[in-house]
């Protein structure tokens, strides 16, 4: 009985718990914004203001929303009918005029576009459950089911062009590539066309290919012509020529492959079916119900004898099986009736036997001759005979009028884009639906063509031009050498901890491995299931790599991969007591970790740009032909500034899709036109990506079907993506491209449930396609030219959770391969303490990073190319991490030419005035942006004494050496972000708001030095910097004795004897500059940006002293130096304070 209680108490405990953490997160404050923002931006438009938003959210709080009077809730919290009423008729979901606003709207959903078709265009399905095929790979985007619990959208997305231009979101971007964006007009078309159908790239399941019967699955009956035959004038729908009715051509192909509406030859007032050649009848019309006594009259000209004109009947059925001819105007035994005339309009009639229930007309030409037959007026009528004399043929109205088809357009107008459509693409769609012969064939390319217009996929009022788009073509070869980089994400958050693991570990006083096993409990790999590597400079001398992992093994030991240890997102160095404060990134959260995993811009100093992205804008400036690539899906990290760089290019996994817009192609420039700048942002998104998918489709796909790998690749999701990318290698040369940035993603990797199960799996189809991979690359010639780094939102817990799974951490394990990779070996440092006790760890095992991803990206950029002095713009949060960064040397064996040196002293090409309509608005030197509060850069004119150039001339002068030769020169007033003080010198600012003038009497570089009979400085080598004997190294840990030049120059580094500012720093003798351990903590207060160094012995590990100076010491202008977190504060204020703030200058 005790027992029972206990565990009925227990039970009890758990619900009361769960209800409660269920109460909190829906009481929570922040839930009600949370849903409004979300939901508005699916229902209304994306960017909603903040009105808007507190609007819906205190709908969705009070339960109650009024209107007009009328009171929409129960006045309960979270009472939805409040809510979603708040939502639509709110004055910024309903208002007319906030259309004229460009910003406002919004991309749809690619299922709710679909979905609107089947709905407006009145789909009649043939079966009570209507089935789709592979709509997730077609459109990517599909009902009742989510690839991830984040939905199919990043709700932050900023797509490249005027959208992200102006800080804006389009979550329904991220969907907006070439594979979807030529798998959703494929599929809509082939849906107008068919029915619902596989053909042309259609949405069904059935291949039923025939224009004029109905698919078995279903069809979009609006505006069908189901009126029963009578006459054929052919006048057309809008009285300019045309078909009254439904006719097709054999095979139920269509009919302007066997006839055309022509003038008639006597009168231009009237219009008649002149048809083509053919030896069987071509041309049928729709299925008539035969009556008593029926007849066809009809009549025809010819412009010589024995011109060909046949006119007869075939059964009424679908098949199309026989002609039963009746007239023909020549001596053949084709019919038993023959028309005569020349020049002369006859009129004739035959007689349908009545065995016939029902029927078709068929008219031919069954001669090759010279002269031409023309038929007009068929009419069904009674009668009793055939014959062609005294047949009186009555009068016959069209049923047509003029200016029919505008009325077409104008009703799909308002059922398809809610009336948006503009005029001038109403008259160009109005032309297209004109030159179809029939109704029918009229309404459905009007209908393909509003379905690929802007204002169909967009929220948007479109304000077209009459300039026509660029097209689309490969540069012409730069005749430099190959170099690729593969970014493979592996998204969810590898459980990385699985994938590198101690194995014997020696040198502590204690068995990592062992700890390893306590930490990690069931989920735990044993030493069988590892496969084992040596290690260097590490806390195990050897490490197990995943059992599943044997390709990932062979490389390293073949020394062409290396791993990355405890990696990931950082904003600046931290610890367990600060991390929250100073990580810019909110940690832990799928989107915002990977997301700053693409960018490495934690700060968004770059907005709306990948680290990728902005490698290939430096290497463009260079002359380099760069190419961008991701497979399957839209990537940030391939994103540059705009204009700097060509937009990268999405293709499927597969190549690039098959396009069939054959229909519409004559239109779709025009109908996608160059816009007005105060044209919808959204609409211009949609047309010019539409334009730049189909001219790269083209392009790309005549070179990839002439390219094909030479293995096998196995059939998973990410080998498939990295045959492609093999694929897009071989086309390096056709491409004209000297280096090419790929983007790779599989998922599978959030194992919150059966971790090694999971893990085991996704491993298991890594190491397959990481193996076909490098054998086609080997075979290909290009291994040494091509190297890969894998990524993950983030590692996991160590520490399970209860269902075998693991959860969401920080900091984890990485590699990198190719054949310049200097492999066989762990960069970074491996945790040496994995309980919650140790200093990185954030609790179950959540561990803080020691290596950034700037430092991984740094050697990375160093062997693509990207000069030195170039690293910032590429990394722009690279020197909150001086200390951690690889150089090329650490990670690669094989290293490019070093490039030549930049001109250019500053980390900007751009120094001229800002232009009077610039594509961003200009933002003040020396003034903080929104988000980072911190000083942009400036450009600064060069001195007339620089220390470096391209062709110095020695001078026995030797100033002190500088840590950064290569970098721009720094202002002597300006603050720097680490410093978080101003040096002695106020800089007055120029007339020009993006040139300010430091006067200072050393930059570091100039394009054009002056002569000078100074020695310059020297420097400690033009590829490494000296290392001084007794400064740790990263690897060793250990200091070493002597001062060694990497140069072999006898110039000679000497630290510094001039006294220094006052400074914060304690211990100058011991704390040095990491980089140079001649300049201790006196140089770095003079020389601000770096950080003292020491190796403690007592905790085996380095520790940091960052040199300050105060306020007090500076020449400090109280009209000029701010306090930089609030600019109303200057130096007068802080007291005691003063040395612990950032400061900045403002021009006021």
């Amino acid at each position: 009985m005790n027992l029972i209680l206990k565990v009925s108490l227990l039970e009890s405990d758990a619900q009361f718990e769960t209800e409660a953490t269920l109460d909190h997160y829906f009481y929570h404050d922040n839930t009600a914004p949370f849903l409004a923002l979300r939901m508005i931006q699916r229902l209304g438009s994306s960017n909603p203001s903040p009105r808007y938003v507190l609007t819906v959210a205190m709908a969705f709080k009070e339960g109650k929303y009024t209107t007009n009077g009328v009171i929409f809730g129960s006045g309960d919290y979270g009472d939805l009918r409040a809510f979603f009423a708040a939502i639509y008729l709110d004055k910024e979901a309903r208002s007319v005029v906030l259309d004229a606003d460009p910003s406002m709207g919004s991309l749809r959903e690619p299922i709710i576009k679909l979905l609107s078709v089947l709905r407006s265009m009145e789909f009649n399905s043939k079966s009570p459950v209507t089935r789709f095929s592979n709509l997730m790979t077609k459109i990517g985007q599909t009902s009742h089911s989510f690839e991830s619990v984040f939905s199919f959208f990043l709700p932050e997305f900023k797509p490249s062009g005027r959208v992200g231009d102006a800080t804006l979101s389009s979550p329904e971007a991220t969907l907006l590539d070439m594979p979807r964006i030529v798998g959703i007009l494929n599929g809509l078309q082939s849906t107008v066309k068919y029915g619902l159908t596989s053909c042309d790239g259609g949405f069904g399941t059935q291949n039923y290919c025939r224009r004029y019967l109905p698919s078995p699955s279903g069809v979009l009956e609006y505006g069908k012509n189901n009126s029963t035959f009578t006459s054929e004038s052919f006048e057309g729908p809008s009285l300019i020529g045309g078909l009254d009715n439904t006719w097709v051509g054999r095979d139920y192909r269509s009919h302007t492959e066997f006839g055309e509406v022509v003038e008639d030859p006597t009168s231009q007032m009237n219009h008649v079916y002149s048809p083509f050649y053919s030896n069987a009848g071509r041309f049928y019309s729709p299925s008539i119900s035969m009556l008593e006594n029926t007849v066809v009259k009809f009549q025809y000209y010819a412009t010589a004898e024995k011109s060909g004109g046949c006119i007869g009947y075939t059964s009424g059925d679908d098949r199309l099986l026989y002609s039963e001819w009746m007239h023909c105007d020549a001596n053949t035994n084709s019919a038993p009736n023959i028309m005569r005339t020349v020049d002369n309009w006859i009129s004739c009639q035959f007689l349908v036997p009545n065995s016939v229930p029902n029927f078709r007309i068929v008219i031919g030409n069954r001669a090759n001759s010279a002269g031409t037959p023309y038929f007009d007026n068929v009419t069904i009528s009674s009668g009793t005979e055939t014959t062609c004399t005294g047949v009186v043929m009555g009068t016959l109205d069209s049923p047509g009028k003029l200016g029919f088809s505008m009325e077409v357009v104008d009703a799909l107008a308002t059922l398809l884009t809610a009336g948006r459509l503009s005029q001038k693409h109403r008259n160009i769609i109005r032309e297209a639906y004109d030159k179809e012969l029939s109704a029918d064939d009229g309404l459905k390319i009007a209908q393909q063509l509003v379905l690929t217009t802007a204002e169909f996929h967009t929220t948007n009022v479109v304000k077209s031009m009459d300039t026509t788009r660029p097209t689309v073509s490969f540069p012409p070869s730069s005749h430099k050498p190959y170099r690729a980089v593969v970014y493979m994400m592996f998204s969810g958050g590898c459980d990385s901890f699985n994938m590198l693991t101690p194995y014997q570990c020696t040198k502590g006083d204690k068995d990592l491995y062992e700890e390893y096993v306590d930490v990690r409990q069931q989920v735990a790999l044993s030493l069988q299931d590892l496969l084992p590597i040596e290690a260097s400079n590490q806390i195990c001398e050897k490490f197990g790599v995943h059992r599943d992992l044997k390709a990932v093994h062979k490389l390293y030991n073949e020394e062409d991969l290396l791993f990355f240890a405890n990696t990931g997102v950082m904003s600046q160095p931290v610890n367990k007591q600060n991390y929250n404060l100073l990580t810019a990134t909110q940690l832990f959260a799928h989107n915002h970790m990977q997301r700053e995993a693409k960018r490495v811009d934690p700060y968004d100093q770059a907005s709306g740009t990948g680290v990728l992205g902005r490698m290939a804008d430096i290497l463009n400036n260079r002359g380099h032909n760069v190419g961008s690539f991701s497979v399957d899906r839209y990537s940030v990290a391939l994103v540059g500034e705009p204009g700097m760089s060509t937009s990268p290019m999405v293709v499927n996994r597969n190549g690039v899709p098959d396009i069939y817009l054959d229909d519409t192609t004559d239109y779709l420039a025009s109908l996608h036109n160059e816009t007005a700048n105060d044209s919808g942002y959204f609409g211009e998104t949609w047309s010019s990506s539409l334009m730049e998918s189909l001219g790269n489709n083209e392009a790309l796909g005549t070179a990839l079907r002439n390219t094909q790998v030479g293995i096998d690749f196995p059939d998973s999701y990410l080998a498939r993506q990295l045959e492609t990318v093999a694929r897009l290698i071989a086309t390096r040369e056709t491409r004209g491209v000297d280096t090419d940035t790929f983007y790779i993603e599989t998922g599978g990797f959030d194992t919150h449930s059966n971790v090694e199960e999971h893990l085991s799996n996704r491993f298991n189809e890594a190491n397959e396609g990481i193996d076909a991979f490098v054998v086609e690359l080997k075979r290909m010639g290009v291994w040494n030219n091509v190297t890969t780094i894998q990524t993950s939102d983030f590692a996991r817990t160590l520490n399970p959770n209860g269902g075998d799974g693991t959860d969401h951490a920080w900091g984890g394990n990485y590699l990198m391969f190719g054949g310049s990779v200097k492999g066989g070996k762990i960069l970074g440092e491996y945790p040496d303490d994995l309980t919650d006790e140790g200093p990185l760890t954030l609790g179950r095992g959540r561990m803080i990073p020691s290596t950034p991803w700037d430092a991984v990206f740094k050697g990375i950029a160093g062997w693509l190319g990207v000069p030195n002095d170039k690293m910032n713009d590429v990394l722009p949060n690279l020197e909150n991490f001086d200390s951690f960064s690889f150089d090329v040397d650490d990670m690669f064996g094989s290293v490019p030419p070093p490039p030549p040196p930049s001109t250019n002293p500053t980390p900007s090409p751009k120094t001229s005035e800002p232009t009077a309509s610039p594509s961003k608005a200009p933002v003040l030197t020396g003034a903080p942006t929104r988000e980072t509060n911190a000083p942009t850069k400036k450009t600064v004119e060069p001195t007339q004494s620089p220390t470096s150039s391209p062709n110095p001339t020695p001078s026995p002068k030797t100033p002190e050496p500088t840590a950064s030769p290569s970098k721009a020169p720094v202002l002597t007033g300006a603050p720097t972000r680490e410093t978080n003080a101003p040096t002695k010198e106020t800089v007055e600012p120029t007339k020009s708001p993006s040139v300010v003038t430091a006067t200072t009497t050393s930059p570091t570089s100039s394009p054009n030095p002056t002569p000078s009979p100074k020695t310059p400085e020297p420097t400690a080598s033009p590829s490494k910097a000296p290392v001084l004997t007794g400064a740790p190294t990263r690897e060793t840990n250990a200091p070493i004795k002597e001062m060694v030049d990497a140069t072999k120059s006898p110039s000679v580094v000497t630290a510094p004897t001039t006294s220094s500012p006052t400074s914060d720093c304690f211990d100058d003798d011991s704390y040095l500059f990491r980089r140079d351990p001649a300049k201790d903590c006196a140089w770095v207060a003079r020389n601000p940006g770096s950080r003292c160094w020491k190796y403690d012995d007592t905790i085996n590990s380095f520790i940091s002293q960052k040199c300050k100076k105060t306020c007090a010491t500076c020449s400090c202008n109280d009209e000029k130096w701010m306090f930089k977190g609030n600019p109303n504060k200057n130096c007068a204020w802080g007291g005691a304070e003063k040395g612990t703030w950032e400061w900045a200058s403002y021009n006021i």
